[in-house]
């Protein structure tokens, strides 16, 4: 995956991502690439200790709130930016 992700030309995705949204009056954000979005819960920002890839859904131990991967992913993105 690192061989493809370096094959586009990261840096210049990135240039031009961020090039544009000061043009439209944007503050370009960096989240890091270390932050949990996928293991914490959007609702009360529990951190889970590991998340498998293949695990699409799970429960929140803290809250019990039922969370669908790829949208919690999204909640957490726009929290964090």
């Amino acid at each position: 995956m690192s061989k493809a992700l370096s094959d586009v030309g990261w840096f210049e995705f990135v240039s031009q991502l961020s090039y544009k949204a000061i043009w439209y009056g944007r503050n370009p954000v960096k989240i890091d690439m270390w932050y949990p979005l996928r293991k914490r819960c959007f609702a009360c920002g529990y951190v889970l200790d590991s998340l498998a890839f293949d695990i699409r859904e799970w429960d929140c131990p803290e809250c019990g709130i039922h969370h669908d991967r790829v949208l919690n992913v999204g909640k957490n993105f726009v929290a964090a930016g």
